[in-house]
């Protein structure tokens, strides 16, 4: 909701070039699903839902800012906030 009410600031920075960092976050995270996906790793269960979860929204702001470049990427920054916030924490 945030990121459509900003679409116009933006989506007003929209550049061509990549990010290398989001290339490794995107790297990163989709080996970590993949070790898990095979279960190479294997987290105790009551990790396990919030690992996904960030992989998740690792790989969407990843994706966002290979797609949009850096300078659309900073302008979403305070929009792709929220998005982190209803990441269960572990119970101890």
């Amino acid at each position: 909701m945030v990121l459509y009410l900003e679409r116009r600031k933006v989506f007003a920075r929209i550049g061509i070039n990549g990010s290398p960092v989001a290339g490794a976050l995107l790297t990163g995270a989709l080996a970590i699903y993949g070790l898990l996906a095979v279960n190479v790793v294997r987290p105790p269960a009551q990790y396990m839902l919030s690992i996904e979860v960030v992989i998740i929204l690792s790989v969407w702001a990843a994706v966002f800012a290979l797609c949009r470049g850096t300078p659309a990427r900073k302008a979403a920054r305070l929009p792709f906030l929220p998005l982190a916030m209803p990441v269960p924490l572990p119970s101890a």
